[in-house]
C-alpha cells in the first residue's frame, strides 16, 4: 500500500481475527456458505469473507483464494480434496520430505506407517500444519 501500511491480508494477527470471524458466522450459518462451494465460486467465497471477516478484508487478486468445502470433507479421508503450491522452479530427483514443502493441507490420511515415518523427518509445525 502507498502509505506504508501492510495490507491486512499478509499480517497473521488480523487475518487470524479474520479467518475467526468467519468461522464464527459460518458456524451460525452454515447454508450461506454452501453457496461457496465449489469450481466456479471464488467470486462469491471471496465476498463472503469480505463481508464476515469483521473488517472487510479483501482477498488479494494475486492468486490468493478462500476455498469453502462441503459437510463431511475431512471424513473423506483418502477420497478428500488436496491443495497443492507450485514450486517456483523445476526440482527433478528430490526426496518426498522436501516436496512435502509444496503440499498446503495436512492430508488426514496416509497409508499405516507412512506418517509416523514423515513424522521424523518433518518438522510438521514448521511447515505450517
Amino acid at each position: 500500500m502507498s502509505n506504508g501500511t501492510v495490507d491486512p491480508w499478509y499480517n497473521a494477527v488480523e487475518k487470524d481475527k479474520a479467518v475467526f470471524n468467519v468461522l464464527r458466522y459460518t458456524a451460525e450459518f452454515p447454508e450461506q456458505a454452501s453457496a461457496c462451494v465449489g469450481v466456479g465460486n471464488d467470486d462469491k467465497a471471496h465476498q463472503f469473507f469480505k463481508d464476515h471477516s469483521g473488517s472487510g478484508m479483501d482477498v488479494p487478486a494475486d492468486g490468493s483464494r478462500v476455498i469453502f468445502f462441503k459437510p463431511g470433507e475431512k471424513a473423506l479421508l483418502a477420497g478428500g480434496s488436496i491443495m497443492i503450491e507450485i514450486p517456483p522452479v523445476k526440482m527433478i530427483g528430490v526426496p518426498d520430505t522436501q516436496l512435502m514443502n509444496f503440499l498446503l493441507t495436512k492430508y488426514p490420511y496416509w497409508p499405516p506407517g507412512t506418517q509416523a515415518a514423515l513424522a521424523n523427518l518433518i518438522n510438521w509445525d514448521q511447515l505450517g500444519h
